[in-house]
C-alpha cells in the first residue's frame, strides 16, 4: 500500500468529484473554509493506494497542542459534526480498510472519525463507537412536487406560511451575511444551554465566498427584512443542510416550511438525496425533518485515543 501524506489540493477534489459516495463535507473547499476560520486546524487528508488499483481518500484535519516531546496530535474526518470518513474509487476488502485504520493509529495521533453515511464502512473494534444518524430526504425528482412526501401537518403549515406574504431568495451581499448572523445570534440566546457548539462570525463570510454552484445562503423575508435562513452545500448527488436560524418572533408564520418547500424544489433539478444533518437529540428538529419526508441513515462516532508509552 502507498500513502500519500499531502493530498495535492486539485487531486482531492478530482478524487471525491469522481466518487457518489462524496458529499461537500469530503471535499477540500469544506477544509479550507475549517482551517481559515479555525487557525488551530490544519489539512491533513491522506490517500490510499492498493496493490490491486483500489484507491481510498481520508479527508482529514489536524490540531497539534503542547509542547516538542510531549505534544498531542488529533486528526478528525468529520470536523464540525459532519461526515468524514473514508472515500474511495470502488469498494475495498474488509483486510484493505483494516490497513488504513492501523496506519491512522501509528502516527501517535487520537483519531476521531464519523463515517460516512453513503458508504458502508465500519469502525474497527478497537475504536470507542456511538452509534448515530442523518436525516436525509429521498429527492422527488423535477418533475415531482416538492412536498411529495410531506406529512399532513407539514403540508398545513406551509399553506399558512403562504398566506403570510414571505418570500424566498438566496443572499445576494455581504449585508445579507450581516443579517442571517444576527438572526444566528438571536437563535443562540433561544436554544441557551442546549447549544453544543457556537460559530464564530467569519465563518459565514468564508462560505459566502464559495461559487454558487457548491453553496447558497437562503433567505426569508417578510415586508423586506430577513427573518429565517439555511446555509446548504451541494456536491455530486447530495444537497446538504448545514445550519440554519430564524427569529422566534416569527415562528407563527411558519417560515421554516417555505424555506424548506424551496430548497428541496431547487436541489432536485439536480441532486438525489438531501441530507439534513444530525438533530443532536433535539427532538423537535428532528420531528421537524421527518415531517418533511426524512429517513435515517445511520453512521457512527468513532474515538481512538493515542497514548504514550
Amino acid at each position: 500500500m502507498d500513502i500519500i501524506d499531502s493530498v495535492d489540493v486539485d487531486a482531492w477534489e478530482t478524487f471525491v468529484t469522481g466518487s457518489a459516495q462524496a458529499s461537500f463535507y469530503h471535499t477540500p473547499h469544506w477544509h479550507q473554509i475549517v482551517a481559515c476560520t479555525f487557525p488551530n486546524f490544519s489539512m491533513a487528508a491522506k490517500k490510499f493506494v492498493f496493490e490491486d488499483g483500489a484507491c481510498a481518500l481520508m479527508p482529514l484535519v489536524k490540531t497539534e497542542k503542547g509542547l516538542l516531546f510531549k505534544k498531542k496530535i488529533r486528526l478528525k474526518s468529520g470536523v464540525l459534526g459532519v461526515e468524514g470518513g473514508i472515500v474511495t474509487n470502488r469498494k475495498l476488502s474488509a483486510e484493505q480498510e483494516n490497513r488504513i485504520y492501523r496506519h491512522l493509529t501509528d502516527t501517535r495521533a487520537s483519531i476521531t472519525i464519523i463515517t460516512n453515511p453513503y458508504a458502508d464502512y465500519t469502525l474497527p473494534d478497537y475504536f470507542k463507537i456511538e452509534n448515530d444518524f442523518t436525516l436525509v430526504i429521498r429527492l422527488p425528482g423535477a418533475d415531482q412536487p416538492p412536498t411529495i412526501n410531506f406529512s399532513r401537518g407539514a403540508k398545513s403549515n406551509l399553506k399558512q406560511a403562504r398566506k403570510n406574504d414571505l418570500t424566498v431568495r438566496t443572499a445576494r451581499t455581504v449585508r445579507d451575511i450581516d443579517a442571517y448572523y444576527s438572526i444566528y445570534q438571536d437563535t443562540l440566546k433561544r436554544w441557551g444551554d442546549r447549544v453544543l457548539f457556537t460559530y464564530p462570525e467569519k465563518i459565514f463570510y468564508e462560505i459566502f465566498k464559495l461559487p454558487e454552484d457548491l453553496m447558497k445562503i437562503w433567505l426569508v423575508e417578510h415586508n423586506g427584512n430577513i427573518i429565517a435562513g439555511a446555509v446548504i452545500f451541494y456536491f455530486n448527488e447530495i444537497a446538504s443542510y448545514w445550519h440554519a436560524s430564524s427569529l422566534r418572533k416569527y415562528f407563527s408564520c411558519y417560515p421554516n416550511n417555505l424555506l424548506q418547500t424551496e430548497i428541496i424544489k431547487d436541489a432536485a433539478q439536480k441532486h438525489k438525496l438531501y441530507d439534513m444533518g444530525r438533530s443532536g437529540n433535539q427532538k423537535g428538529v428532528e420531528q421537524f425533518k421527518k415531517s418533511l419526508g426524512a429517513e435515517t441513515f445511520p453512521l457512527l462516532h468513532g474515538v481512538w485515543k493515542y497514548r504514550w508509552k
